[in-house]
């Protein structure tokens, strides 16, 4: 086992963790919570662009938790295969994006196609 990488794996999945609650608890809610939808520059965004910003952020957060898979599978004996895991996380991903902005973004597309190719590999 190389804990060097352990390691790093480990604070990989902390920082993504960290990044989606603290946006949500920091960022996100105090938005809402305060009015400030209708205020400023955050006025300026629709319904279906405020929900891609918000997807956006969460979706760094599951790709870091991927990468940090990664790095667990390089640090230990674990028989899973790197390009599996990285199919997973962006299945993952397509799948929370689909979700996040309801299809209307078509971001989707992208990361299940990398998904299926990273399947295929």
């Amino acid at each position: 086992m190389n804990t060097v990488l352990l390691l790093a794996a480990v604070l990989t999945f902390l920082l993504a963790a960290v990044h989606s609650i603290l946006g949500e608890r920091l960022i996100f809610r105090h938005l809402v919570s305060e009015n400030r939808w209708t205020e400023g520059a955050i006025g300026l965004l629709s319904a279906r662009r405020w929900a891609a910003l918000r997807s956006s952020w969460h979706l760094v957060s599951i790709l870091g938790g991927g990468l940090g898979l990664v790095l667990l599978v390089l640090a230990t004996v674990l028989p899973i295969n790197e390009s599996k895991v990285v199919g997973a996380t962006f299945l993952i991903s397509a799948l929370y994006w689909i979700v996040g902005t309801r299809g209307k973004h078509p971001g989707w597309i992208v990361m299940l196609i990398i998904a299926v190719l990273a399947f295929l590999a």
